[in-house]
């Protein structure tokens, strides 16, 4: 099903008649969010109350809230089959808060590697507690220069791409990324995913964009690695960071809070991408040296703590 905000002015029939009607038949007039299936032949609509146009206007929130609670309240929250409904949000509902994505990012290479240990850490809990790993989850998470992707991303010449596919596949490899060189390496084509891809370009002007490590998650779709950023479609309701922390949880178990974000999220300017956010995240100083110091290495003597 998707949600859509939708406004037909007075007197206008928002579906037309069936081919097998002689005579038209009016239809009310909608004015509020509305619901309708994801097919091509749509046969009912639901419309929320108090949901006009001006009310999402005023209050956007207050107004997918109140979709929200309608549709996922009590039972009517799944199908005749026990099947959850899920809402897509249409474009329209996509313009102020976007779909949300997360990457981070920093130059030093043991920040980044902090993160994708945290992930790592919480993906083996999950398994020693047999709580099953979400369908979309990423199946490794690894840390990769910003540069090596740009370089595999703007190739121009075969060698240009040999020598960035090489740095690409050797640091995988020694994150644990199977087939990612030798003999097996030829079977397994790696590709970029669209919003690495897009975020690649958005900083392409950044000071640090040669020197800063992304932490990605790796997809394997059965005859290739897709390379990509946790993030993705927000839920009805959702803001586009709420969105984007669930959905990296979801994808690679990396938990992240507010005191992460580095900077102000950046948006492309293409139009295929407005609806897409992207947060550019740190961890702070003090969580790595909580984690530093719950480690029996660190009350070793000897152990330099400077």
């Amino acid at each position: 099903m998707k949600a859509a905000r939708e406004r037909v002015a007075p007197g206008q029939q928002p579906f037309g008649p069936s081919k097998n009607q002689d005579v038209a038949v009016t239809k009310p007039t909608l004015d509020g969010l509305v619901v309708l299936p994801d097919t091509k032949n749509i046969q009912s609509v639901y419309l929320c109350l108090d949901t006009s146009y001006h009310a999402f206007q005023s209050n956007p929130e207050d107004a997918e809230r109140k979709l929200y609670d309608e549709l996922f309240s009590g039972n009517e929250s799944a199908d005749d089959d026990g099947q959850p409904y899920k809402v897509s949000c249409a474009q329209c509902l996509l313009t102020d808060k976007p779909n949300g994505f997360v990457c981070v990012s920093s130059p030093s290479a043991q920040t980044v590697e902090f993160a994708r240990d945290l992930a790592r850490k919480r993906i083996r809990y999950k398994k020693a507690e047999q709580i099953a790993l979400h369908s979309d989850h990423s199946e490794h998470v690894v840390v990769v220069p910003r540069e090596v992707l740009w370089k595999y991303e703007t190739a121009k010449t075969r060698d240009q791409s040999n020598k960035a596919e090489y740095a690409l596949r050797d640091g995988l490899s020694k994150q644990g990324v199977e087939h990612a060189v030798g003999e097996e390496a030829h079977r397994c084509e790696i590709e970029l995913g669209h919003h690495l891809v897009s975020l690649l370009h958005i900083t392409k002007n950044d000071v640090d964009k040669d020197l800063a490590y992304w932490l990605v998650m790796l997809q394997w779709t059965g005859t290739k690695y897709q390379v990509d950023l946790p993030g993705g479609k927000r839920h009805l309701g959702e803001s586009s960071w709420e969105g984007a922390t669930r959905e990296c949880e979801e994808e690679c178990s990396l938990q992240i809070d507010p005191s992460w974000v580095h900077g102000e999220p950046r948006r492309s300017s293409r139009k295929a991408d407005m609806s897409n956010l992207y947060y550019l995240l740190r961890p702070p100083a003090d969580l790595m040296l909580e984690s530093l110091e719950s480690n029996p290495f660190w009350h070793e003597k000897g152990f330099c703590k400077e």
